[in-house]
């Protein structure tokens, strides 16, 4: 795949954008912790036509939602639909090939929606069965800029690399 047939780049949340915790306030609150240098690596490829969509199985769809709010991706989804259903639609919605996407994700329920993509790719902290469907494994773990790692490696041109 060239760099210049990546049209959509979607990326699982938790474990992927996160580092995995969940956590939870004594008043019952859920929050989690994303890194800033994954935030701009996103906001830096919508700028550059390059379209992203967060998709995740949050339990709490609020935290995903306002994260993508903040990034201004093109697309967002969390809530229990298999993942490779909401790509397809956003497949459909963009008019492109499933080969334009590039899917960033750690865990074995990305695997539906890695299957359909052209480009697969994980953080180092990723499961198994993930890294051995990746085409690129970062060298950072989920949260801590593995994605920022991605994108540098996939548009060093984009990031002055």
């Amino acid at each position: 795949m060239y760099i210049h047939e990546i049209k959509l780049v979607v990326m699982d949340v938790d474990g992927s954008l996160t580092d995995a915790g969940i956590y939870i306030t004594a008043a019952g609150d859920e929050f989690k912790k994303f890194n800033a240098r994954d935030g701009l690596a996103i906001t830096t490829l919508e700028k550059n036509g390059i379209r992203t969509g967060l998709l995740s199985h949050a339990k709490t769809p609020i935290i995903v939602e306002r994260r993508a709010a903040m990034l201004k991706t093109s697309y967002c989804y969390a809530g229990e639909e298999k993942k490779a259903v909401i790509l397809q639609q956003w497949i459909e919605d963009m008019g492109i090939e499933p080969e334009n996407v590039l899917f960033f994700g750690d865990d074995n329920n990305d695997l539906d929606a890695m299957e359909m993509s052209g480009m697969v790719a994980c953080p180092a902290n990723a499961s198994s069965t993930v890294k051995l469907k990746a085409h690129h494994i970062c060298t950072k773990a989920g949260g801590d800029g593995a994605f920022r790692e991605l994108a540098e490696a996939v548009w060093p041109h984009l990031f002055g690399v």
